[in-house]
């Protein structure tokens, strides 16, 4: 289903596409209502009218509305106009997960980290970097910080 910039979704116009993945194609959008970036994952027409997957990507949008953490994306809205199903998140500019693990940052991330605990001696189940400066900064470094 390829939306092309400027198509509206109810209050939301499409800039451009940032990716797609087995359950959707993702665009950049614009909130009109509240003029804020938004991206805006659609179910492509194929798999709207398979009934078990329009409810596992309503399943999608609430077990992730449901959740509040800064590293998992905040669902604003989950909808549809005209038999277009699409769910609205906040919008993160940046690298997608995708492209962190091929890089072998996080790797390298989590490799500094297991020998930062390892100088430490502390207990695996703890996570005392979870506050430490330094590996706040070293993550930043890397552009792996919230």
């Amino acid at each position: 289903m390829n939306l092309a910039s400027g198509i509206k979704l109810g209050p939301y116009e499409i800039h451009s596409k940032l990716g797609e993945g087995g359950m959707g194609e993702v665009y950049l959008a614009e909130d009109t209502r509240l003029r804020r970036r938004v991206a805006l994952k659609v179910l492509p027409e194929h798999l709207a009218g398979d009934h078990d997957r329009l409810v596992r990507f309503e399943r999608e949008a609430f077990a992730a509305s449901a959740l509040n953490h800064p590293n998992i994306l905040t669902i604003f809205e989950f909808s549809a106009v005209d038999n277009t199903h699409f769910l609205v998140a906040e919008f993160v500019d940046g690298l997608s997960l995708r492209q962190r693990l091929s890089s072998g940052q996080l790797e390298k991330a989590f490799a500094e980290k297991d020998a930062y605990l390892g100088r430490m001696s502390v207990d695996p189940f703890m996570d005392p970097l979870r506050d430490d400066p330094r590996f706040k900064s070293l993550l930043k470094r890397m552009n792996l910080s919230e």
